[in-house]
């Protein structure tokens, strides 16, 4: 027989054992009151349960940190509070303190407790603490604030020194008692020079150019008849008491009859007499005349009964002159003395009158002459007299204005106001005012003195017209004068190529005669930036000489216009004051042309040694090479345009020890910067150029820079100091427009060792404060990431963040009570302009610091109140995910159960029949 498996005991087995693992499950679920107890109950749940359990803990330690970070703010709250409150206090009695009725004692005791106050603020800001550490000294630098200091003298800016060899040559350590280096300008000069036209087929014109040629003149001759009337038998008798005159002379015949009188023409000038008493003969009359007569500038002789009277040479033409003079006769005036007022005895002087002095320029002002002046009390009285000046006038009744009336000049005692002896005179209010009328101090020597004495007239005797007349045998004439002529023929052209040839040759010279103290100085306006736009020569060159600029740009202008350069040149020197020249003209043809040629012409026909001259100027300047400097500068990377920020360099006046020019680099693109305060103190004249270099990175724009923006500010200055620039080379020239010498102390008292210098670096009274704003920065976790957190800002609370000063600029001895200017300084004034007190700046700073920690606390609060939220909001999502439903757990609990016994009871009854099946096989 076989035997075979009991299939359904097997099958009951099997569900027997999942009902008893379901049971046990239920039953291990209920115990915990999870339904994940591991990560083979649910892998994924179990996952998401432990992460939201990490984050449950992270939370917990989140809301701890908050915790102690408002904790913290509120320590920190409590401090800054207790220093406003001692603010409060010090404001109180800085006001107590600037109440007049406390003495300096009273103040020095209030300083001592504000002082004190102080203290207690500093200690505070240094002592406060959280779990030890400093909560009011900041450790990050929040804010920088820049501003502007003006000091009382003047200060190297730091790191404003360009460096790297641009001023060469700066080989002066000390000079005028300031600290160096320096280098020092080219000192102004006037040296020879000459032109050089070869390169063009023209001439060379040499430093001087002697003068030649030029021709004799011829001397005038002219002869003297008498009248027809006049023979042997009669000319005495004829002639006596007439009157002639030979060249400047004039002469009176007399004999025995006559002898004696005095004879006079125009009224006052004596005449000389010719004594032909002994004369029997016209011929001997004529020698008598040329015996007698002044022969300078002239030659008498006679010809037949002619007098011939020639000049002795061609330049005294005009001594050679005879004709007859006659006057009329006037009585004697007798000599008279007037008595004076009394007023002007002892004799008075004016007083008070100055020269002028200086150049008119600001090293040199001009200070004007002053007159001087008379000032006496008391009037006059008619029939009184005075003299002034030499001249005296009387007094008389009326107002009539100052007359001569028979010999005697006179004034009307109610007259207000007249001129006399070089003075204007005023009367008014009981005084009598003398003002000299040229100003200077010639006008101190004049004396107003008592009386007026009238010398009285001679008498005139009559003279009548000597019979005869004069003819003129030569004219004369003058001749030509000694020339240098100047050969263009050359430049008959209009090539603008030999035009630009011609102008670089003549830019820069100075023309002029030697008899004459002009110069013409050859300039080039095209380019105003070019130092051929620059006069080099002024009026006081040479202390008298004048000088004036010839613009060869016009020459341009005439030549585009079809005229010749020749032709153009000549119409800029011809006729100029003090070259004496002219065109040279062909008249051979009509109408007449020019030759291309100038004359310049010697003063007369007889002068020798006369020239024509060429100059050249050279300005007080120093260049520096921008282009060289640049090609071995280290920048350290940089470009120019950053390189340069903040630096510069300086240059002096020549004339004024305490005035120089600081050119200082901006670029504006790296920092904005408030408008800077003036430079310069009552003692220090500093003149500021600024020159923004934003995008400047060539020596090439850098002087184009320094001139579109330097020269214009310089202009504005009006003081001497100019540049101007060759782009192309990279140069920059600083010169001093004065194109004359400095030396004269007269005018230049303070004209300094060398003259103009430069240095390398700012010299400066303003200087830049900057001043740092600290903050505590602490850090707050209030997540589970390290980027993710509170970065809490504590100001620092220290005086000199209260008060907004820099450590080692300023101290607290500044905000003392001592001084009225400090008190004001701490209280502010109402203005205009309002200005807010120092006092109420710190309380606002650190109710400012004490608002920031006041929000940052409420920032915490509500950082803790959203991680309590978050907090419980992940627990619940985890308790949903991971806790188990206890009456689902039951029920399964209890329906494993039931299918376990169930299970057990029909295994057991398989397992019974399978036992009775074996019994019957036994």
């Amino acid at each position: 027989m076989g035997i075979v498996n009991n299939i359904s005991s097997n099958m009951i087995l099997g569900e027997l054992h999942k009902n008893t693992k379901k049971k046990d499950k239920a039953s291990a679920q209920l115990a915990l009151g999870e339904k994940i107890r591991n990560a083979g109950d649910d892998a994924s749940g179990f996952a998401i349960s432990e992460k939201m359990r990490v984050r449950i803990r992270a939370l917990g330690q989140d809301e701890d940190n908050v915790k102690k970070g408002a904790s913290m703010l509120k320590t920190a709250e409590g401090a800054i509070q207790s220093q406003i409150n001692l603010l409060r206090t010090i404001k109180e009695k800085v006001i107590d303190a600037h109440n007049d009725t406390n003495t300096d004692t009273d103040r020095a005791i209030i300083q001592k407790e504000i002082s004190q106050y102080y203290d207690e603020i500093n200690d505070i800001a240094a002592e406060t603490t959280f779990n030890k550490k400093l909560l009011l000294l900041g450790n990050t630098v929040q804010e920088t604030i820049s501003s502007w200091r003006v000091l009382d003298e003047a200060v190297p800016i730091d790191n404003s020194s360009i460096g790297f060899g641009l001023i060469h040559d700066a080989t002066y350590a000390k000079l005028d008692g300031e600290d160096g280096p320096f280098a020092i300008f080219d000192e102004w000069k006037i040296t020879s020079s000459e032109v050089d036209m070869t390169s063009d087929g023209g001439v060379k014109v040499n430093s001087t150019n002697a003068m030649s040629g030029g021709t004799e003149g011829e001397k005038k001759k002219v002869s003297w008849s008498f009248g027809a009337g006049v023979n042997d038998s009669n000319v005495k008798n004829v002639l006596s008491g007439t009157g002639i005159r030979i060249g400047y002379n004039y002469y009176v015949f007399t004999d025995t009859n006559n002898a004696g009188n005095t004879y006079y023409y125009n009224n006052s000038y004596t005449a000389s007499k010719i004594d032909i008493s002994g004369c029997n003969s016209v011929s001997s009359v004529l020698d008598k005349i040329i015996s007698t007569a002044n022969k300078s500038g002239i030659s008498l002789s006679k010809d037949g009964n002619s007098l011939v009277c020639e000049a002795s040479s061609y330049t005294n033409n005009s001594y050679a002159y005879i004709t007859s003079w006659n006057i009329a006769p006037k009585a004697a005036t007798p000599a008279t003395n007037i008595s004076g007022s009394g007023l002007f005895t002892p004799s008075k002087r004016l007083s008070g009158g100055t020269d002028a002095s200086g150049l008119g320029n600001a090293d040199s002002p001009l200070i004007p002459a002053t007159k001087a002046k008379l000032t006496v009390n008391g009037t006059p009285t008619a029939g009184t007299g005075m003299t002034v000046g030499g001249t005296g006038i009387k007094f008389v009744e009326g107002s009539k204005s100052p007359s001569t009336v028979d010999c005697v000049y006179t004034v009307g005692v109610n007259c207000t106001s007249f001129s006399i002896g070089g003075t204007d005179v005023t009367i008014s209010g009981g005084k009598m005012t003398f003002t000299a009328r040229s100003a200077g101090s010639s006008g101190n020597s004049i004396t107003v003195s008592d009386g007026y004495y009238i010398s009285g007239t001679p008498e005139i005797l009559a003279v009548s017209n000597t019979p005869g007349s004069q003819t003129v045998l030569n004219a004369g004439s003058s001749g030509g004068s000694p020339y240098y002529e100047l050969d263009l023929s050359a430049y008959d052209t209009t090539d603008t190529d030999v035009m630009e040839n011609f102008i670089s040759e003549w830019v820069g010279k100075a023309l002029s005669h030697s008899a004459y103290n002009y110069h013409y100085e050859f300039i080039d306006s095209k380019d105003q930036s070019s130092i051929d736009s620059v006069r080099k020569i002024d009026y006081v060159a040479n202390y008298g000489q004048y000088a004036y600029g010839v613009d060869l740009n016009a020459l341009r202008t005439k030549v585009a216009s079809g005229q010749t350069i020749a032709s153009a040149f000549a119409d800029l020197v011809v006729g100029k004051s003090g070259l004496n020249n002219s065109k040279v003209m062909d008249t051979s043809v009509t109408p007449s042309q020019f030759t291309n040629k100038i004359r310049f012409y010697a003063t007369s026909t007889t002068a020798t040694g006369q020239t024509v001259n060429i100059k050249q100027g050279n300005l007080r300047s120093y260049t520096l090479d921008f282009k060289n400097w640049f090609s071995g500068a280290d920048l350290g990377g940089l470009p120019l345009s950053e390189a340069l920020d903040g630096k510069g360099f300086k240059a002096y006046c020549a004339t004024d020890s305490a005035q120089w020019f600081n050119f200082s680099f901006v670029n504006s693109s790296l920092h904005v910067e408030d408008d800077k305060p003036a430079s310069g103190t009552d003692a220090l004249d500093i003149k500021s150029i600024s020159i923004d270099i934003t995008g400047i990175d060539t020596p090439e724009d850098l002087v184009q820079a320094i001139y579109d923006q330097g020269e214009p500010q310089l202009k504005a200055i009006n003081h001497f100091m100019n540049v101007v620039i060759d782009k192309d080379a990279g140069t920059l020239t600083l010169y001093d427009s004065r194109g004359s010498s400095v030396d004269n102390r007269t005018y230049y008292p303070d004209k300094q060792e060398k003259g103009a210098k430069i240095a390398d670096g700012v010299l400066d009274n303003v200087v830049k404060d900057v001043r740092y704003l600290y903050v505590n920065d602490l850090v707050i976790h209030h997540t589970d990431r390290a980027s993710a957190n509170i970065h809490v800002r504590i100001p620092q609370t220290t005086m000199d963040q209260i008060f907004g000063y820099r450590v080692g600029t300023y101290s607290l001895d500044d905000y003392s009570v001592m001084t009225s200017e400090k008190r004001e300084k701490l209280l502010g004034t109402d203005g205009p302009p309002k200005v807010e007190g120092t006092l109420d700046k710190g309380l606002q700073y650190l109710i400012d610091a004490n608002t920031l920690i006041g929000a940052q606390i409420v920032h915490m609060e509500h950082a803790e109140a959203n991680i309590i939220t978050d907090q419980e909001s992940t627990t619940s999502a985890e308790s949903v995910i991971r806790d188990a439903d206890m009456a689902k757990s039951s029920l399964e609990l209890a329906t494993a159960q039931i299918l376990a016994q169930a299970g057990q009871t029909m295994l057991s009854q398989s397992n019974q029949n399978s036992s009775n099946v074996l019994s019957l096989l036994q």
